[in-house]
């Protein structure tokens, strides 16, 4: 198996970015359809719960990873700035609250 190692310029930057949030929303769908399943009656709740309360955890642990490897991206606004900046996203905005 190679093994392969981001030089951590802007381009790989962005493209960590990018793999943190495709896996978060892999996950906020996998958790979206544990939850559609309790509905139906084919999960329980504790199990629904348990499986939530993990999920949570793996994505609270690869902000955090992110965040540890890259500091200067320690808020949404930070990224979001470096996002706009690079062109990934031209007209994003955040709500002034979360600024």
């Amino acid at each position: 198996m190679a093994d392969f190692k981001l030089e951590g310029g802007e381009e790989d930057i962005a493209f960590e970015l990018w793999c943190l949030f495709r896996d978060l929303d892999d996950v906020r769908t996998f958790v979206r359809e544990a939850w559609k399943e309790y509905a139906k009656g084919d999960l329980s709740l504790v199990t629904t719960g348990m499986l939530t309360e993990t999920a949570f955890g793996i994505m609270r642990r690869a902000n955090e990873e992110f965040v540890t490897a890259h500091s200067k991206y320690n808020s949404y606004a930070k990224v979001l700035d470096f996002l706009k900046g690079s062109g990934c996203v031209p007209q994003a905005r955040l709500p002034k609250d979360v600024l």
